[in-house]
């Protein structure tokens, strides 16, 4: 072949995704559980001040699953810790467990968003 292979002749280029390098990773993940800290604060006091104006067993269900959410995060973040000084096997187990109970506070909002807009009247009525 003319020219060779190229193998040695290019500059090695960083592994880039959307602009993000490796020298930043930490920081992109800080801001986005600052994000992610805030838009949860932002689920609880939304289903607060629908709770204060509309009080039926939708709403209710919705502000425990808020609630829920942050209190599951919470655990999700500080248990690791936790459970990583009982071994592995109890790391890997409690991990799944956590896994299934982190589903609750979305099934429970979605069950209280559907009474709450069963409780609504149809188009025009209200």
């Amino acid at each position: 072949m003319a020219g060779g292979t190229g193998h040695g002749t290019h500059k090695t280029k960083k592994a880039r995704f959307i602009g993000i390098s490796m020298e930043n990773l930490e920081n992109y993940f800080i801001v986005g559980g600052i994000l992610g800290g805030l838009g949860q604060l932002l689920f609880v006091v939304g289903c607060i001040l629908l709770m204060i104006k509309v009080r039926n067993k939708g709403t209710f269900l919705m502000l425990t699953a808020a609630v829920l959410s942050v209190l599951f995060s919470l655990g999700s973040f500080l248990w690791p810790y936790y459970a990583a000084q009982h071994g592995a096997d109890f790391l890997a187990r409690t991990a799944g467990v956590l896994n299934v109970l982190g589903q609750l506070p979305f099934i429970l909002f979605t069950i209280g968003l559907l009474l709450f807009g069963m409780t609504l009247g149809k188009k025009g009525q209200q």
